[in-house]
């Protein structure tokens, strides 16, 4: 009974402590913390997950857990040899644990006692044995000795490193070492039995096996080889993915704690940012909460982050300080006096970032933010709010020990180098394939390798790059051109065809991430050419020729066929192909900046041919032909550039026939018809297109920085210049007829160009009055063509103006954007300086525009004609944008405007006219608590502010005391502090006026709706439309039946309906009345200029 009740207590008690393991691991996995959400986001397969989770060193290398697991294999043969010896025990143990729990053992006992007689059979008679079985085991150490010194040995040899690690895991030499220490330890004490030797024989068996699977291999160079490099690998691998898997989530972590940090902004007004650039002015006034202790962040909570949030608006609202009151941004538009909200909060960490990098500073807190009182209390408690927000780790330094092992595929490359090893270097380089290969596996759980725009986005980063591909790049940068020093034709063949191989590995994964980080290193092999061409010929040729040959069989034999396959996309496949033409595109400059005329000759030719396969000549499928017509125009494009580049040079070098014939040479390249050459030249103008290629960056070579002068950058330009000069000689074999019935592809850039926006005009009159200066790539012919030439430019710049107008009449208007442009024109008109706002904060304004309106007054406001593009929706992509769109095109202000004239005047015919000197005296009579003063059109500036030492502008007050939004400035006086509000009319008068809050007028708001119209017409206390002439609508059928005197003036029926088109009405009115108090107190002094 008594077993069963112990039996039943412990099965509870593993039940128990189950579930409570299982609560905690479930809590810790719903806890929103940032650690958790990239676990959750985080791919996995089961070979990675058993790279990752490896945490201990295999069997045979030696360690501490190593040893314990030899050991408890051993410790059951110690006991069984020993076991009469450890019966008096057990049975001593058996009698104690029945007397204390009083449990019956007696049969346990029995069958002991019965197993306890079984070993004594097993005892060895005579001492004979046991010297036999010491002299086998002496043996065995002897070998096992043997053995240490030859893998000893091995793993001090520098030529071979990787031999000793090879064999001290193909012998087990510590796990054999150690299972002999210790099972000799079991002879030390006391007789032992049969089970001795059979710990003895198992050893000498797997000894055997050992030793036989280590002579084998050392016999065999092929199985050493093969066993040197999966070992290599498989640490190199194991490293590699361990920090590629920590860059990828580090950027997972990062990039939901950028979003959780604009959130967090959005919600605290600014109050608090998540940046790990801190403050990086008035660092003074911001105290620094310091992490306990450095390491690197690994988690971040989100809940305590809430906390921290919260504990910080309880500060900053504790004192009722206004200036850095927390609130959403709904509420301080309402409320808050500032509209825009100064950060009093910097959070700095970033996930799996080290403390040291933000000088271990978490959080950075505006000093003015805390009470005297209460500073070092709130300080306390944020601290401990603070360090449960951020879990600091000491975490292994896996990325030394990463790079460590990377790095020595570089130093065995170089050595292989040094010593001419072709073959041991062929067999090294393939390391870095297999990596590549691995970095492919593991993004495909992500979905694939990166696009051609997330690769330029990530090869430009400013922050940290994918430190796994950096390395690779690096350091195989350093074995390429240590490489290509080499007199081994077999060596430059290696070196140079690595990037290469790298880069078809990329196409065959369709990752532009590490085609676009090796692809460039044919440029590097073109200047290590060039540099060698005295020096050995054979060489140079050699190296010249892979420069574009390498990249020549790329697009032919793999990129290609892998489109006619169907194995490559479209976007996939241009974008491989375009950065094939920008690695030409740079072969081209830089052999024309050495005057390299062969190589420039033939880069010129290699890249005019690449892709041909594609073309109409060999296919007639329409996809494949879309595609080459893509890359054919791309092709030309960089032409275009690099030939406006080499104009540029000769333009400076008129008299240096030399640089002419590069000029000469390149053109031959371009369109020879003037339609096919504009569309070129519209493509490439533009700054998308100039940074897409690079040209920019030609300007600042070989620039100082240190230089005194500005550097300018006129990429445009000089495209305009090649487009004048390459059109002219287009022209010059045609007559007047044949120029006459061209029509050039116009379009918007095309039409301001013609417009005389930019130089291309200018450039066309100079080549005209200026002729002798272009008679280095012009003669007298071609320049007699350019008025002709500004005939087609003018003919296309009016086809586009009217293809303009035609799309603006028949484009529909948003009703997005009308909706928007009313409540911007609400916003405007309550954000404007209207007297109103003075009347509201004083509570003078009564709203009654809810109600319908059956009275006299009439509606005041905007009834005008205006352009229709504005409201045009984003698809309809129109070339001009229109400056005024958020704030209502000054609709608001503009009613604003008129509402101050009209008060205003009624005002002013109220009040008395008084000198300026009698300012101060007309005040003492006044209840200035009830004072305020109104500046007309900027007289406050000109009068309070220059002429009187009371008078304090807004952006000097230091006052705690909370100002009307509205307020330009305070009047000190008797202790007082009066309001002086800005008014603007739109007039030319500058007073300013004195008034009495209580004495003063009200505004009354009506319905602007008369009784017969919608309330959908309603937005706020205006009526708004905006009304759009369509061929049939009533609009249209009012306006041309009863036209304006303006619209007369337009033409005819026809010309009158398209202005209109192209037009719409826009109604804005309100319907309000300002009640003047029955008698006005204050008066009014007249400033004047």
């Amino acid at each position: 009974m008594g077993v069963r009740k112990f039996s039943f207590l412990k099965d509870s008690m593993k039940k128990l402590l189950s579930i409570f393991k299982n609560f905690l691991k479930r809590l810790r996995e719903n806890e929103p913390s940032l650690a958790n959400f990239v676990k959750k986001q985080k791919k996995t397969n089961k070979e990675l997950t058993k790279i990752l989770s490896q945490r201990h060193e295999p069997l045979w290398v030696p360690s501490r857990r190593s040893f314990l697991i030899i050991f408890f294999c051993i410790l059951p043969f110690g006991i069984l040899a020993h076991f009469n010896l450890f019966h008096t025990f057990f049975i001593w143990t058996i009698h104690h644990f029945n007397n204390f729990f009083d449990i019956p053992l007696c049969s346990f006992e029995l069958w002991l006692n019965k197993v306890c007689n079984f070993f004594y059979y097993l005892d060895f008679e005579t001492n004979t044995h046991f010297s036999n079985l010491i002299s086998i085991h002496t043996g065995i150490g002897a070998v096992l000795i043997g053995l240490a010194f030859f893998v000893a040995q091995s793993l001090i040899d520098k030529n071979d490193p990787d031999k000793g690690r090879v064999l001290l895991y193909k012998s087990h030499f510590f796990p054999l070492l150690t299972a002999e220490i210790l099972i000799f330890l079991i002879f030390i004490w006391g007789a032992v039995n049969l089970f001795a030797f059979v710990a003895i024989i198992i050893l000498a068996l797997f000894t055997i096996y050992f030793l036989g699977g280590t002579i084998n291999i050392l016999i065999k160079d092929y199985e050493m080889e093969k066993a040197k490099k999966k070992m290599f690998f498989a640490v190199l691998k194991s490293n590699f993915i361990k920090i590629l898997d920590q860059e990828i989530r580090k950027r997972i972590g990062r990039n939901y704690l950028n979003k959780k940090g604009e959130d967090i902004e959005k919600e605290t007004n600014s109050l608090v940012k998540l940046t790990p650039f801190g403050i990086y002015y008035e660092y003074n006034n911001y105290i620094p909460i310091i992490a306990e202790r450095p390491g690197i962040v690994t988690d971040i909570s989100f809940k305590e982050l809430k906390k921290l949030i919260a504990e910080i608006k309880k500060i900053a609202n504790k004192h009722n300080n206004k200036k850095y009151k927390c609130s959403t941004p709904e509420t301080t538009e309402k409320s808050s006096p500032i509209s825009k909200q100064e950060t009093i909060v910097y959070v700095r960490p970033q996930f799996l970032g080290y403390t040291s990098e933000i000088s271990n500073e978490l959080i950075q807190i505006r000093e003015d933010l805390f009470d005297e009182e209460c500073k070092a209390k709130d300080l306390e408690n944020l601290k401990k709010i603070v360090s449960s927000v951020f879990t600091i780790q000491q975490l292994p330094e896996i990325e030394k020990e990463a790079r460590l092992e990377i790095s020595k595929i570089k130093d065995r490359c170089l050595k292989a180098i040094n010593k001419q090893e072709t073959g041991e270097l062929g067999k090294i380089v393939d390391f870095y394939v297999d990596l590549a290969r691995e970095f492919f596996t593991y993004i495909n759980l992500y979905g694939g390798g990166f696009s051609s725009e997330q690769a330029e986005k990530e090869r430009t980063s400013f922050f940290e790059r994918l430190k796994p591909i950096e390395w690779l790049s690096r350091d195989i940068r350093e074995i390429f051109e240590k490489g290509l020093q080499s007199d081994d034709i077999n060596v430059i063949r290696e070196v140079a065809y690595l990037p290469i191989r790298l880069a078809n590995e990329a196409i065959e994964h369709k990752d532009h991430l590490v085609f676009q980080e090796f692809i460039y290193f044919p440029q590097l092999l073109y200047s290590y050419a060039y540099d060698r061409k005295d020096s050995n010929e054979k060489i140079s040729k050699f190296m010249f020729d892979r420069t574009w040959r390498y990249l020549k069989e790329l697009s032919d034999y793999h990129l290609e066929s892998k489109l006619k396959k169907n194995k490559c996309d479209e976007e996939n496949f241009t974008g491989f192909a375009v950065h094939l033409l920008k690695v030409f595109q740079s072969l081209i400059k830089a052999s024309f900046d050495k005057r390299d005329f062969e190589n420039f000759e033939n880069f010129l030719l290699k890249a005019s041919v690449l892709f041909k396969h594609l073309s109409r000549q060999h296919f007639y499928d329409n996809e494949e032909d879309n595609i080459f017509d893509k890359i054919n125009k791309k092709r030309q494009e960089m032409f275009f550039g690099v030939t406006s580049w080499i104009l540029f040079i000769t333009e400076s070098n008129k008299d240096n026939t030399e640089i002419k014939k590069y000029f000469e040479t390149c053109k031959q390249y371009l369109p020879s018809d003037i339609q096919d050459l504009t569309e070129i030249f519209l493509n490439v103008h533009d700054f998308d297109v100039e940074h897409f290629w690079g040209w920019s960056n030609w300007e600042l070579e070989g620039k100082s920085e240190d230089s005194e002068f500005a550097h300018g950058i006129n990429i445009l330009e000089k495209l305009e210049k090649l487009y004048a000069i390459q059109s002219l000689k287009i022209l010059q074999p045609k007559n007047a007829q044949e120029i006459e019935k061209i029509k050039l592809p116009h379009t918007r850039e095309l039409a301001f160009l013609a417009e005389g926006t930019r130089d291309l005009l200018k450039i066309l009159d100079n080549i005209k009055s200026n002729s002798e200066n272009w008679k280095f790539v012009l003669n007298d012919q071609e320049i007699s063509k350019v008025d002709k030439f500004k005939e087609l430019l003018e003919k296309a710049r009016k086809a586009q103006e009217e293809g303009d107008l035609q799309r603006k009449r028949e484009a529909q208007v948003s009703k997005t954007k009308i909706n928007e442009f009313k409540k911007n024109v609400v916003k405007n008109f309550y954000e404007s300086h209207g007297i109103r706002n003075v009347l509201k904060y004083y509570g003078l304004v009564i709203d009654e525009s809810i109600d319908s309106y059956e009275g006299e007054i009439k509606k005041l406001g905007i009834n005008t004609m205006f352009d229709k593009a504005p409201f045009f929706d984003e698809s309809v992509k129109w070339h001009a944008h229109f400056m005024g769109d958020d704030n209502g095109f000054d609709f608001g202000r503009s009613l604003i405007n008129g509402e101050n004239n009209e008060i205003i005047k009624i005002i002013q015919k109220n009040l008395n006219l008084i000198k300026k000197e009698e300012l101060e005296s007309q005040l003492a009579i006044y209840d200035l608590k009830n004072t305020l003063i109104i500046s007309l059109n900027g007289v406050s500036w000109k009068f309070l502010e220059e002429k009187s030492n009371n008078y304090i502008p807004k952006w000097q007050l230091q006052s705690k005391k909370i100002y009307p939004d509205k307020i330009a400035g305070i009047y000190q006086f008797e202790n007082y502090e009066i309001p002086v509000y800005e008014i603007y009319n739109g007039s030319k008068s500058k007073d300013l006026l004195v008034l009495d809050k209580n004495n003063f007028g009200k505004i009354v708001q009506y319905s602007p709706l008369d009784k017969d119209e919608s309330k959908e017409f309603q937005q706020d206390i205006f009526y708004m439309d905006v009304g759009v002439f369509t061929d049939d609508s009533d609009l249209m059928k009012k306006f041309l039946e009863s036209p304006p005197d303006w619209l007369k003036e337009i033409g005819d029926k026809e010309a009158q309906k398209n202005h209109l088109k192209e037009r719409v009405v826009i109604k804005i009115f309100e319907r309000f009345e300002f009640k003047l108090a029955e008698k006005v107190k204050g008066f009014k002094i007249n400033i004047n200029e």
